[in-house]
């Protein structure tokens, strides 16, 4: 893992123990693979990261109502998705990857293939396609920590 990456992943992971979430242990490579065969996707460098850090919130909600989905939730992105815009370009896949206050509404990013960095994240509210939050995964995790009301 790139060492600054790692840095962001060990300060969401303080956070989220700070908030008294039990933060479930990462998930392993092979089953980040499988996930990845599963779901014909293939996740860039920071999400893997991410998901070796920490696998989500598990079933919990941190103090400002957030859950983090763990990996084996983000298979119910195209269910989730149907009444979104979900197909939004050529090999561009939406993930959701988390949700706010018991799914008033959720937050996907995009990955693409082949890109080190997962593409921007939305947040599905009222816009059919989503109302931008950040250009990149790891900006919203950085927006996320510095103000999680930021990103409401």
């Amino acid at each position: 893992m790139d060492g600054e990456m790692d840095k962001l992943w060990q300060r969401l992971i303080q956070h989220w123990r700070s908030e008294n979430v039990n933060v479930p242990p990462g998930a392993d490579v092979e089953t980040i693979a499988r996930f990845e065969a599963e779901q014909g996707v293939r996740l860039p460098e920071d999400l893997r990261g991410y998901f070796r850090a920490a696998d989500g919130t598990g079933d919990s909600m941190d103090g400002s109502l957030y859950r983090f989905w763990p990996l084996k939730e983000l298979w119910r992105s195209a269910d989730y998705l149907r009444n979104w815009i979900s197909d939004v370009g050529p090999n561009v896949r939406r993930l959701v990857f988390c949700d706010y206050c018991i799914d008033c509404w959720a937050y996907v990013v995009e990955v693409r293939p082949d890109a080190r960095e997962a593409g921007p994240v939305y947040c599905l509210r009222d816009d059919p396609l989503g109302e931008l939050m950040a250009a990149t995964f790891r900006e919203f995790i950085s927006k996320y920590l510095a103000d999680p009301d930021s990103v409401i």
